[in-house]
């Protein structure tokens, strides 16, 4: 092969790489495009996430504030240590009676649960049956908890029998054997 062909062929190469590496450069250009949108995205969520969370603590405290106030006010109704005043009637003392009842209900119900959990509800017979034999009994504890909307404690309590013992007795009558207990 003589030398001109060597530097033709040489030539050849170098055109086709430099032209292979264009195409690199450009696919690497639309990468880091698409990283950068996606880092924008990413914290734009994040943001998102950090003004539901400011939302939900500052409903949390507007909630308290709200439920001190109420106490305080019905404190002045409480029954004196003298018995019931002489002006209130029977059907004003049971509406204050219940109003105090209801509201250390609400209280204990409001502060008595974990509000690092991912829901605030309670698990009734159809979760149970959905988590046991429905369409979230293939799932993991958890996974069936975020399907439902339960927290992975109560998926967990049902599925071993700590709870909901009537729902699996009802089961294991119509034939059911539960997988989840050895």
């Amino acid at each position: 092969m003589s030398t001109e062909s060597r530097i033709h062929a040489l030539e050849e190469v170098t055109k086709e790489l430099h032209a292979r590496l264009g195409a690199v450069t450009e696919t690497l250009a639309t990468v880091a495009e698409a990283v950068n949108r996606f880092t924008e995205s990413l914290a734009e969520a994040a943001n998102s996430v950090d003004a539901l969370r400011e939302q939900l603590e500052a409903q949390i405290t507007s909630h308290a504030e709200l439920t001190d106030e109420l106490r305080g006010a019905l404190n002045g109704y409480e029954e004196p240590e003298d018995g019931v005043p002489e002006d209130e009637t029977e059907e004003q003392r049971a509406t204050r009676v219940g109003v105090l009842t209801r509201l250390s209900e609400v209280e204990s119900l409001v502060r008595g649960r974990n509000r690092s959990a991912p829901t605030k509800r309670n698990m009734t017979d159809a979760d149970a049956e959905r988590v046991l034999v429905g369409d979230v009994a293939e799932l993991g504890h958890k996974e069936a908890g975020e399907q439902v909307g339960l927290t992975y404690a109560q998926v967990y309590s049902c599925r071993l029998e700590y709870t909901f013992k009537h729902v699996h007795k009802r089961l294991r009558d119509g034939g059911w054997k539960n997988p989840f207990v050895k």
